[in-house]
């Protein structure tokens, strides 16, 4: 199996601009994002490959606005982002219903976030949202990280149950640069 990196100084090339001219946006709302999948497990020799290497629809563009912005995302859910959350609804695709159940031992499914945020805004924290989120009883908590000024990873790993009813959202904090 091919391991294919994924490069984020490409995926950063695309976003030189504000979105607005003063350079102002409401938290994650009115920007430019990039939504690329991948996964780490026995499947791939335990190295994070992209999920496009399996044939799915990978690397997603899409405008922070008021509708799902990308649904069927490697239909396997949708996922819709406000100006302060990222909200995931698993589907019921044949493909999702292949892949319910608990996340095995060591396996990773990721989601990589680049967001086009102005010069003077910082993505300062990301967390799960429990009242917001919906889980499978018994499930483990999915995880986010920020990985940079602009960019959020979301881990669903081992222990989280992914099925009919896994729906979390993670909070994004967005502020002034200091």
């Amino acid at each position: 199996m091919k391991n294919t990196k994924i490069s984020t100084m490409a995926i950063l090339a695309v976003f030189s601009q504000p979105l607005f001219a003063d350079g102002h946006s409401a938290g994650l709302m009115g920007s430019h994002v990039v939504v690329t999948n991948t996964f780490q497990g026995d499947l791939t020799s335990n190295v994070e490959t992209d999920v496009s290497s399996f044939g799915l629809e990978n690397n997603q563009f899409s405008t922070v606005g008021n509708e799902v912005e990308f649904p069927n995302f490697i239909t396997l859910y949708s996922v819709d982002i406000s100006s302060n959350s990222i909200a995931f609804s698993w589907g019921d695709s044949d493909f999702a219903k292949q892949l319910s159940g608990p996340t095995t031992e060591g396996n990773h499914d990721r989601n990589y976030f680049v967001f086009d945020l102005p010069a003077s805004k910082n993505i300062t924290a990301v967390s799960l949202d429990k009242e917001a989120s919906s889980l499978i009883d018994g499930s483990a908590e999915p995880t986010a990280t920020v990985l940079g000024p602009n960019r959020i990873v979301t881990d669903f790993s081992t222990g989280v149950i992914r099925g009919q009813g896994f729906n979390p959202v993670f909070t994004v904090t967005v502020e002034e640069k200091k």
